[in-house]
């Protein structure tokens, strides 16, 4: 009877509240494994511009910007072991404070675990059953909508040239096989009807296992691609969280026979769930008329990224910070220009992608324009590097408020 009582209290009576549990511990991990691996963006101390959604909320100022990040921290590992409603409240609100006073901490992992810490709200503890349910079913519907979206994105000519030119690079470099090598150029054609056909899976029990074994394949492939043996085509950032979503893969998807469908009420529990899910199924339409952000929309290594480079002149070159010169592009110049990479500046610094929306690479451009005094000192440039037919913006920085960005 104590040890009932016992495993009752540690929400571990059945597997239903076992698999409710493996998800907040691995969402947990996940969430903090990449503020470790990314300190300087949650950080006020440096020299990447901080892109607030208002002026007035600012990151806070140091050291309280370190005490918000391990109060959050500590709040993870309590949330692994003492998960209640107050704790997951407390993160929720923690984490939009942290998107508003810096954008460019809207990483598509950072917002899929806000997500789906969403749900885990609507119950007190200890969870029963039933309740457990409905917050996995939300669950499972976020991950399908990641994977779902990741393959339409894909659907272009552009993905087709930079899968084969930059993701698949390494390894047709080391392969001498001119066969295995159209092979793998064929490849770029199957990855998005596959990554769309395994989220279809994902939602039928008779096809869950199926689904489960392609996206582990898919997590392996891309470990392969992206993980720590690939140097320059590494990315660090995404290591913890393709792992934590095979871990949600397990907890979530891995012999789990619930059907993924909600009863009709009008309760707070399913308005919220069925408010979710339309974010996550419905929402990222919104990005190809512009009223969506890409990585809200799990537009992730699609092609369809702008790029942000800065030709500044050698007048205005000493006035610049120092540290710019590690993210110049080393390409002699006889009149003594040199050209600033943007993208590679918050690769790595941040050790995250730039966020390419319209609003925050004009304010980026504002931020490095202050630097230039005459307001000719520096040519920006904004294009798709796989989508030239979207056209590109070229403009000096007294022109950045008028510039129509593509």
């Amino acid at each position: 009877m104590a040890n009932r009582r016992l495993f009752e209290n540690l929400g571990l009576s059945n597997i239903t509240v076992q698999r409710y549990r493996v998800t907040l511990a691995v969402l947990s991990v996940g969430l903090i494994s990449g503020f470790l691996l990314s300190p300087k963006l949650w950080l006020t101390e440096r020299t990447f511009p901080h892109l607030p959604v208002f002026g007035a909320l600012r990151p806070f100022p140091a050291p309280w910007d370190s005490v918000w990040i391990w109060g959050m921290g500590v709040c993870l590992l309590f949330l692994i072991l003492y998960p209640r409603r107050i704790i997951t409240i407390f993160l929720i609100l923690c984490m939009l404070i942290l998107a508003f006073q810096d954008q460019m901490r809207l990483q598509p992992w950072y917002y899929q675990y806000w997500l789906m810490l969403i749900p885990c709200t609507l119950t007190a503890w200890p969870v029963h059953e039933g309740r457990a349910k409905s917050i996995l079913r939300v669950q499972q519907i976020i991950l399908i909508g990641v994977y779902l979206w990741g393959g339409l994105h894909k659907a272009h000519p552009g993905f087709i040239e930079m899968y084969v030119e930059v993701l698949m690079r390494p390894l047709i470099e080391a392969i001498e096989n001119e066969s295995l090598i159209k092979m793998i150029k064929a490849s770029a054609y199957i990855v998005p009807p596959f990554e769309v056909l395994l989220a279809i899976f994902l939602v039928f029990r008779r096809t869950r296992q199926m689904g489960v074994l392609m996206a582990l394949a898919t997590h392996l492939i891309i470990f392969i691609i992206l993980g720590p043996l690939k140097e320059e085509y590494s990315n660090s950032i995404v290591w913890p969280w393709n792992l934590a979503m095979v871990g949600f893969l397990f907890s979530l998807f891995f012999r789990n026979s619930d059907t993924i469908a909600f009863k009709l009420s009008f309760d707070l529990r399913t308005l919220v769930s069925v408010l979710l899910s339309s974010v996550v199924i419905v929402a990222p339409l919104l990005f190809y008329v512009g009223k969506w952000d890409r990585y809200l929309s799990f537009n992730l290594y699609s092609a369809r990224q702008r790029k942000l480079y800065v030709k500044i002149d050698p007048l205005t070159l000493p006035k610049t910070p120092p540290n710019w010169t590690d993210h110049f592009f080393k390409i002699p110049d006889p009149k003594g220009h040199k050209v600033l990479s943007v993208s590679r500046w918050s690769l790595s610094e941040l050790n995250v992608p730039l966020i390419t929306e319209k609003r925050t690479l004009r304010a980026v451009c504002e931020e490095i324009a202050t630097y230039d005094e005459s307001g000719f000192g520096m040519l920006f440039l904004i294009e798709y590097p796989r989508m030239k037919h979207r056209g590109n913006a070229l403009f000096y920085s007294r022109d950045i408020d008028s510039v129509e960005i593509p």
